[in-house]
């Protein structure tokens, strides 16, 4: 679709009303969205094929003696579930926002604005003096938005897929006492505590036990499984089991190093009582383990299989890859979620500086759009060079504001 066909579009809208309510952008009707490759495709029944579903692909691996494991892995990701992850900026005025708004649930949770948020202090951190993390003090709130997780996909089996979170997304202890997974810690807090925040009954309803978890974490063996795009070697310097953490883990306790990934836990005993083995910061496995009991560093990669057939739970957002990069899946904007159906219009029109939103997190999706806007949005898509003008006939438009020389020149 060209440029000049989505201004034809917005100045239509501005003949029909002088008022719009504005979702970003108008949704693209034209086959691929302006400048990004990133092609829309009209809704059809899910097609299944060898490793594929309504999409949805096992990873796709290629030789390249560039990288350290000697191979490139490429994962579809796929967006379900929220959880705390991204942090308010402090001092912002969405942070002193939050710090004078009531209603907190015992969870320290709030819906606040169409937003759900976390609020946390240091004492309720796992690991209270991580040195990936500053803690101001002991006593103010931070404050964490409640972001869609992102999933790799490791494997599709018929309609199921294999999933692991593409961030680690929160810390805690592996168990009190012993090694192995059956009586762990974290087992029993993915089970009743991830659960319930990350995923609402619908959501919940698509998840596929394995053995007796619905939520789980990965075994060495598995770890070592080449299918899912990871080398068989524990010593190997894989770039696919390197993993960076959540602002939220970090603030939680858990430790980067190496090009800011961290440890994560991995479910098989280790060598000692209560060692259990867990993945290195360098893409390596630490087979013989490290203490289950004491280690509060160590961060949290969630393992689901997913019901493929419930499509209405979650969506296909975009493919990333072990050497790095991806479909435009960043996002700034505390009210642009990555499955809302305008994300990839908002990415665009927001690194075009066309619609840059009210600050740094609030872009303003259902916000109405006034005569203002509208000339600004028209008059930076067109890279027009300010008019000349020794005067302004508009009573309501001073000199020098952000929307004058747009409404001058129109």
């Amino acid at each position: 679709m060209k440029l000049t066909n989505l201004k034809m579009r917005l100045i239509s809208g501005a003949l029909c009303a002088s008022m719009l309510i504005c979702t970003a952008l108008p949704a693209m009707a034209d086959d691929e969205f302006p400048e990004t490759g990133v092609v829309y495709e009209e809704y059809t029944e899910p097609v299944m094929l060898n490793g594929e579903y309504n999409g949805i692909k096992s990873p796709r691996i290629k030789t390249d003696s560039a990288m350290q494991s000697g191979q490139v892995v490429s994962w579809d990701l796929v967006c379900f579930g929220t959880y705390p992850q991204r942090e308010v900026e402090p001092g912002s005025y969405l942070y002193d926002q939050l710090n004078a708004a009531g209603g907190w649930s015992a969870s320290n949770d709030l819906r606040f604005n169409g937003v759900t948020y976390r609020r946390m202090r240091k004492s309720d951190a796992v690991n209270p003096a991580p040195a990936s993390y500053s803690w101001s003090d002991a006593y103010s709130w931070h404050y964490f938005i409640y972001d869609p997780v992102l999933w790799r996909v490791m494997d599709v089996s018929g309609t199921e897929a294999l999933l692991i979170s593409d961030d680690v997304l929160d810390d805690h202890i592996y168990s009190y006492s012993g090694n192995t997974w059956a009586d762990s810690a974290l087992r029993g807090m993915l089970s009743d505590d991830f659960i319930p925040t990350a995923f609402d009954a619908n959501q919940q309803s698509a998840l596929k036990y394995v053995n007796s978890d619905r939520v789980y974490i990965l075994s060495d063996d598995e770890l070592f499984t080449e299918t899912y795009g990871f080398s068989n070697s524990s010593t190997v310097y894989d770039e696919a089991r390197r993993c960076q953490a959540s602002t939220y883990a970090k603030a939680r306790g858990v430790q980067t190093d190496f090009g800011n990934t961290c440890r994560w836990w991995v479910s098989t005993p280790g060598y000692g009582a209560d060692k259990v083995a867990v993945a290195d910061y360098s893409g390596t496995v630490n087979t013989d383990g490290v203490s289950g009991s004491s280690e509060y560093s160590i961060g949290v990669r969630p393992v689901i299989r997913l019901d493929l057939t419930k499509t209405n739970v979650y969506t296909k957002t975009g493919v990333t890859s072990s050497k790095g990069g991806g479909e435009g899946i960043e996002n700034s904007f505390a009210d642009v979620r990555v499955d809302d159906w305008f994300f990839l219009d908002v990415q665009y029109v927001n690194s075009n500086g066309i619609m840059t939103g009210y600050n740094s997190y609030t872009f303003g999706s259902y916000d109405l759009m006034d005569r203002s806007m509208f000339a600004t949005v028209i008059y930076r898509m067109q890279k027009a060079d300010p008019v000349e003008y020794s005067n302004i006939p508009f009573p309501d438009v001073d000199w020098g504001l952000w929307y004058t020389d747009p409404i001058m020149w129109a």
